[in-house]
């Protein structure tokens, strides 16, 4: 049998350093997806500001949460069959978040978030 002794040394300056990244990085990811979100141009849009309710919030320091916060919202989102105008926003859509559930853009959070968590690592992450 062999006996095998290991000594583990943790690097608390660099696990303080990953946490504050990771909360920052978190926080920056909510701001790309609110802007890709916006930039995607799949929001309806007429004379209300639908689009400009939408909001971006890091809960718990783990999850971000996103919210269009006008009344007729929840309306729209789950009526895909609704006949959008599409010239003030020419991908207007019912369910409009689904292609970053499932969809075309499910890997954008994930990606937007590992390229800030590397950037703002400075170095810990290689």
């Amino acid at each position: 049998m062999i006996d095998v002794k290991a000594k583990i040394v943790l690097n608390k300056a660099a696990i303080a350093k990953m946490v504050k990244a990771t909360e920052i990085s978190l926080e920056q990811t909510g701001e790309e997806l609110k802007t890709n979100i916006k930039e995607t141009g799949i929001v309806p849009k007429n004379k209300n500001p639908l689009e400009d309710s939408l909001s971006v919030k890091m809960v718990d320091g783990k999850r971000l949460k996103v919210c269009f916060d006008a009344p007729y919202a929840r309306r729209l989102y789950w009526n895909p069959q609704y006949n959008f105008r599409t010239d003030l926003n020419s991908n207007a859509q019912g369910l409009w978040l689904h292609m970053y559930i499932d969809g075309d853009k499910k890997a954008f959070v994930r990606d937007a978030f590992t390229k800030l968590l590397k950037r703002n690592a400075k170095g810990v992450i290689k």
